[in-house]
């Protein structure tokens, strides 16, 4: 459920994985697995921003010398999560790290679900 959502943004920020929800590895709810990852990408630097039962998660995914910026998101309380989305502006121009990872913020929507 996102109380458990909300609880791992602690640990993301501080380790980049935790037991419900890591990138670039499986993210759990309500008995279930699913990996939030690109194919072929290492993925890491995670950010998790949680209301209601909406989630989003974003992170960076990184081939070779290109970086790109991925952003999954569940309206079910983490039970299912989006395909990755890349959202940076120029495909493989993303530059970040674990100091100064990715960001994700919920900004209210017209409706009750984030945007």
């Amino acid at each position: 459920m996102i109380s458990n959502i909300a609880r791992v943004m602690v640990c993301a920020s501080i380790v980049g994985l935790s037991p419900t929800v890591f990138v670039g590895a499986v993210a759990q709810a309500q008995g279930s697995t699913i990996t939030l990852a690109v194919a072929g990408r290492y993925n890491a630097n995670p950010s998790i921003a949680a209301r209601g039962n909406f989630a989003a998660v974003a992170w960076s995914g990184t081939l070779g010398s290109t970086m790109d910026i991925y952003v999954a998101t569940s309206r079910d309380g983490g039970a299912k999560w989006s395909a990755p989305v890349q959202v940076n502006a120029t495909a493989g121009d993303a530059r970040v790290s674990g100091e100064q990872p990715p960001r994700v913020v919920l900004v209210a929507g017209r409706g009750a679900t984030p945007e």
